[in-house]
This record gives C-alpha cells, sequence and structure tokens, in this order.
C-alpha cells in the first residue's frame, strides 16, 4: 500500500459584510461547501482578519456604514505581500463604477444567485499559492 495522500489545503475566504443574516448565510454556506470561511463587520475588522487569516480570497461588502469597502481596499493594499482577489457585492446602483474604482476582480451585485456566489468564489480561490506570505 502506498503513503496516504495528503488532503489538500482548505481555500480561505473571508467575508466582509455589516448584515448579520447576509453574513451569516454567505459564511455557513461556504462552510458547507469546504471552504474555511472568517468573517468581519466592516473594513476595520478585516483588516484585523488578514493578519492572522490570510485569505486566498475576498467578499466584499462595498458599503458599511463604519469603514467601507474601498477604506478597506486601501489599506488591505498597503500592506505587504501577495493580496487576495476582491469580490465586491451590493446592491448600490452604481455598484460597478464602484467596483471598478477599487479594482475589484468582479462584481457581484445583491441579490445574487448561489450558484453565482459559489462559482466566483472557486474561480478566484483557486489562484496558487498563498495570499500573503
Amino acid at each position: 500500500m502506498g503513503e496516504p495522500v495528503p488532503a489538500a489545503p482548505r481555500r480561505r475566504v473571508l467575508v466582509v459584510e455589516d448584515e448579520n443574516d447576509i453574513r451569516e448565510i454567505v459564511a455557513g454556506l461556504l462552510g458547507d461547501e469546504g471552504y474555511e470561511v472568517a468573517v468581519a463587520t466592516d473594513g476595520a475588522d478585516a483588516l484585523r482578519q488578514v493578519g492572522s487569516f490570510p485569505p486566498d480570497v475576498i467578499l466584499l461588502d462595498l458599503w458599511m456604514p463604519d469603514a467601507d469597502g474601498a477604506d478597506f481596499v486601501a489599506a488591505y493594499r498597503r500592506l505587504p505581500g501577495r493580496h487576495a482577489p476582491i469580490i465586491a457585492f451590493t446592491a448600490l446602483p452604481d455598484g460597478a463604477e464602484q467596483a471598478a474604482r477599487i479594482e475589484a476582480e468582479v462584481l457581484l451585485p445583491k441579490p445574487f444567485h448561489i450558484h453565482d456566489l459559489l462559482r466566483l468564489v472557486d474561480q478566484y480561490s483557486a489562484a496558487p499559492g498563498p495570499a500573503q506570505a
């Protein structure tokens, strides 16, 4: 018999969303799909999270009352190392413009279909290597 094949490392997703229901549903869904998930309630919380939980992809609400998505992205990209791709999601009518301004990889408009969410997270979390060294 051969040696057991080590399990592939679980891909990490940081969900940044101020609305409890959305945050918990998305985190639960991604966890059920085998992702390792951390959650943050705003941009400042997300910055604290990336230090101990380097994500492979970030699912980012663009509008949050305290530190919004644009504030987070500006501070995150100043951190050293490689940065995770960002999937922006919002219900704002100018969401596409805001996502382009922060140079998000893609916009997932709210409300969204679960299949679209899973497809995008799978696609953008599949980049090789850890998000940050």
